[in-house]
């Protein structure tokens, strides 16, 4: 285990809620296994950070927020077409979670654009111009969860990200509002995908979903929360993208060659990024029954520096 979560978990961590604490036992084990998961993927992805996240601007921001589009505008639509899916192959309960998280999760893409837009910037415009890899790599993985013969992969996917949203308290909104300009109010989505938004709730009501689940299906769901953590850990390969070009590209409104609407070239390349993972997580077993608390410390470690490791790119 990292040195960094072998400090002395006294310290303050950041909780998902209290209330989640009062889970049940059950509950709080299928937690453990997929914080469990989550924190192999941040340890795996630790020796492939060659780039350290660039300091935030106002520029820099309105990239951030293209990549909240692009993740969040797709979630509705394919989470209706996972309810399809587990209906097909008898999953009702699950089909239930996901059309219901379809219906939770519709319009938060208008967050974004409202923020892009009091950046002054016009919105549909940023979001035509600006893919941030991350966001495409993320929806392209999810796109392929959904279709696969038990899309169980969904229910990692979510998770993961709405764990991952818990790094986001009243200190880190600060933070990004301390480099904007203080009229403008451009941190909706953020709010939203928080510990001070909805996604505290929502973890509690996916543990319960996966909860009940058999163990095999609990450990495929596990695999999908490192992936998509994984994902989020690692910086792009050509490193990030420059504030000379960000500011290039929203002034000139270049087309970028390599749009949205092309994630389906990149599923390849996915693919054979994920079968380059050399550990897999359930060799470290068991977990540590503090894992969770693990978790929670290394979001609190993060926070020292201002924005967590992740941010940039995913949201």
């Amino acid at each position: 285990m990292l040195d960094i979560l072998q400090r002395n978990n006294s310290k303050p961590t950041i909780s998902i809620r209290k209330d989640i604490t009062k889970l049940s036992p059950e509950i709080v084990d299928t937690q453990r296994l997929l914080d469990g998961a989550i924190l192999a993927a941040w340890e795996d992805a630790i020796c492939t950070k060659q780039y350290a996240l660039p300091k935030l601007t106002a520029t820099r921001w309105v990239w951030r927020l293209a990549g909240s589009y692009h993740t969040t505008h797709s979630t509705p639509a394919l989470l209706r077409r996972a309810a399809e899916r587990f209906v097909s192959i008898g999953q009702w309960d699950l089909a239930r979670w996901a059309s219901e998280k379809a219906v939770e999760e519709q319009n938060h893409d208008q967050l974004a654009l409202l923020d892009i837009e009091a950046m002054g910037h016009d919105p549909i415009t940023v979001v035509e111009n600006l893919v941030p890899p991350a966001a495409r790599e993320l929806v392209d993985y999810f796109s392929i969860q959904v279709e696969a013969a038990n899309p169980l992969g969904v229910l990692g996917y979510s998770y993961t990200l709405e764990r991952l949203a818990m790094r986001v308290t009243d200190s880190t909104v600060e933070n990004v509002e301390s480099i904007l300009p203080k009229t403008v109010n451009a941190t909706r989505c953020l709010r939203t995908h928080s510990s001070i938004g909805a996604d505290a709730d929502h973890i509690k009501e996916n543990l319960e979903v996966i909860a009940r689940l058999s163990l095999s299906e609990q450990y495929s769901i596990a695999i999908s929360c490192y992936e998509t953590a994984k994902m989020c850990f690692t910086p792009p390969e050509e490193g990030h993208i420059s504030e000379f070009e960000l500011q290039y590209r929203l002034q000139s409104k270049c087309q970028i060659i390599d749009t949205f609407q092309s994630f389906s070239s990149s599923t390849k390349a996915l693919f054979k990024k994920l079968s380059t993972i050399q550990q897999p997580i359930f060799d470290r077993k068991p977990y540590p029954k503090n894992v969770t608390e693990q978790l929670d410390y290394l979001f609190y470690v993060q926070l020292q520096d201002g924005l967590p490791n992740g941010i940039d790119e995913a949201w």
